[in-house]
């Protein structure tokens, strides 16, 4: 009898054990799929990153060239506005000059 209780009990923590090891072999499994899936998640937010970088390096060369093209476009207007006030002052002189010889003319 004694034999036969302890075959039950035993046969009773080997099923908890079993069962307890399914568990644990579950609860591994799923951290390791939890795992996985950060790295994976980890892995993607660092190609993201990289194309946002490449992204954003593409954009601060275009906007270097704009402030070069926007800077080369304010000298000419500059160099423009110089040369119109010089002949404004040329035809100025040419009015005047062209008054006093009419005057002098008219003489």
């Amino acid at each position: 009898m004694r034999c036969a209780g302890e075959r039950e009990q035993l046969s009773i923590e080997l099923r908890d054990a079993q069962s307890y090891s399914a568990r644990a072999d579950a609860a591994a499994a799923a951290a390791r799929k939890e795992v996985d899936d950060v790295v994976a998640a980890y892995q993607e937010l660092g190609a993201e990153n990289r194309r946002v970088a490449a992204v954003a390096t593409g954009l601060e060369r275009d906007g270097k060239r704009s402030r070069l093209a926007l800077d080369a476009g304010e000298s000419a207007m500059a160099q423009a506005h110089g040369r119109i006030r010089a002949v404004e002052a040329e035809n100025r002189q040419y009015v005047t000059d062209l008054q006093a010889f009419e005057r002098h003319s008219d003489s």
